[in-house]
């Protein structure tokens, strides 16, 4: 996994199309997986938000998570005390959870479905009430 991102990490110096590139790069590398002989239900992709990646950068790719899931892999959010939520809101690596919850609401709203978190029982419960508010607009 190290030297995937360190690999992607090289090359998003010279990026043009943030979204297409990460999500190009993605599709090669589930589907180099599947040649690979890992089951499709066991593959997961993950946008690799700071690896190598500019604040901005990082907060486009969040911004756009809803693109990753037409990929049709589940999509791992992996926001939780990043750098670039430490940029947006001035926080400091300590002070960084409610950014990190924000973020796992975003996440969750545009497809997101598996979260790596520092604060468990907080991310529980966004995902719960989030999963709530989302199944009441699918029903309307």
């Amino acid at each position: 996994m190290y030297e995937l991102a360190h690999e992607y990490q090289i090359q998003t110096q010279s990026i043009k199309n943030l979204k297409k590139e990460v999500k190009d790069f993605l599709l090669m590398r589930a589907n180099w997986a599947l040649q690979a002989g890992i089951p499709k239900e066991r593959i997961m992709i993950d946008a690799g938000l700071d690896l190598g990646k500019t604040p901005a950068m990082s907060a486009e790719l969040l911004r756009n998570s809803d693109d990753l899931s037409t990929l049709g892999y589940p999509v791992f959010l992996s926001a939780s005390n990043k750098g670039f939520l430490g940029e947006l809101s001035g926080a400091d690596i300590n002070s960084r959870r409610e950014s990190s919850l924000a973020a796992h609401a975003l996440g969750i709203l545009l497809g997101c479905r598996i979260l790596r978190a520092h604060d468990v029982q907080g991310s529980r419960k966004i995902s719960d009430v989030m999963s709530a508010i989302l199944e009441q607009r699918s029903g309307e």
